[in-house]
């Protein structure tokens, strides 16, 4: 799904790998500074700030192991992205969102994965991707745009999500006969969606821009109707600024982790140092990528600590058994089209 930026922190993890056996499977001392140390009351979504993100790939993964990880009595994660349902076309040419297998297996039995989860305080939304087929975000008519943010829309009351998230890759723009991007129509699509959705729910944004540079064309209407966008680079030095013009702190995830990956002693101090950057600047969130269960990677808790030592929230611990997946894919896919929401 994303792409890894080569840093600094990763040369300094091969040269830790040379020089010492030391990685997150080792159990490792976390010392935590005393203003860290006092625990948070039982809060709302928001009220801890940054607040933390962790995106769920659904393929793989059961999107309750977010439920382990805890400071207090709180769920450590304020908000999990299940990734992802995909922008599809009807048999008319117009866009639809499309279920796949194991997505639809999660949201066919949302009281199982879902439910408890935000029943546990951690807000769930629901990740869009476009699916190589010449049809995303940025090449929507108007009409396409307010179409596709009715279906978004459908399928968020229909499941329970409390948002989505935007993730613009993949759409392979000017092929199979569709218009290549522009420079509006991802703007268009948000606003749709804002006025198609009922308040309160979540709109966010992956800030990536690849070839086309979609991202950074969102304008200060959509902008003012997002709640939150993400660094697109992973790693432990990754900290960035936004593409999109505008962007405020308060709106900003200058951080992103990919947790489906090894960090040693050198390069956990450094998400400590950036997640107190992102405390320190008023940031609004700490985002993380494809949280799996321990028994994967051992590690976790780990980078969480680190995390949460930065950012002076207090001492993270994991409890419970994993949630391993318990479905087999190959299963049932939906897609929903104009005539479902009419």
């Amino acid at each position: 799904m994303k792409k890894n930026l080569l840093t600094l922190a990763t040369l300094l993890f091969a040269a830790g790998a040379l020089l010492t056996a030391c990685t997150n499977d080792v159990t490792e001392p976390t010392v935590v500074p005393d203003e860290a140390q006092a625990q948070p009351e039982t809060r709302a979504f928001g009220d801890k700030s940054p607040i933390v993100v962790t995106y769920n790939e659904c393929n793989d993964c059961d999107p309750r192991n977010v439920l382990n990880y805890k400071i207090g009595d709180d769920l450590f994660s304020d908000l999990e992205i299940c990734f992802a349902a995909n922008i599809h076309v009807d048999a008319d040419g117009d866009p639809c969102l499309f279920l796949n297998d194991n997505v639809y297996h999660i949201l066919s039995n949302v009281e199982k994965y879902i439910r408890p989860v935000q029943e546990a305080g951690t807000k769930v939304s629901l990740g869009l991707l476009p699916d190589h087929k010449g049809k995303g975000f940025s090449n929507l008519t108007p009409e396409e745009a307010t179409l596709l943010a009715n279906i978004v829309a459908y399928t968020v009351n229909e499941y329970g999500f409390d948002g989505v998230d935007i993730d613009d890759e993949y759409a392979k723009y000017g092929t199979n006969g569709f218009p290549d991007y522009n420079t509006t129509s991802l703007s268009n699509f948000i606003n749709a969606l804002r006025a198609a959705m009922p308040a309160g729910k979540l709109i966010t944004v992956f800030d990536y821009v690849k070839d086309t540079g979609n991202v950074s064309y969102i304008n200060s209407t959509a902008l003012a109707n997002l709640d939150y966008a993400w660094y697109p680079f992973f790693g432990a030095s990754s900290f960035g600024t936004s593409n999109i013009s505008g962007m405020p702190s308060s709106k900003w995830s200058p951080q992103a982790i990919n947790l489906n990956t090894t960090y040693n002693a050198l390069t956990l101090p450094l998400i400590q140092n950036n997640s107190k950057k992102a405390k320190d600047g008023n940031y609004a969130a700490m985002m993380t990528y494809d949280l799996r269960p321990s028994s994967e990677r051992s590690g976790t808790l780990n980078v969480f600590q680190r995390m949460a030592t930065g950012a002076g929230f207090g001492t993270v611990t994991k409890t419970g058994n994993d949630y391993l997946k318990d479905w087999t894919s190959g299963g049932a896919t939906r897609t929903i089209t104009k005539n479902d929401i009419n």
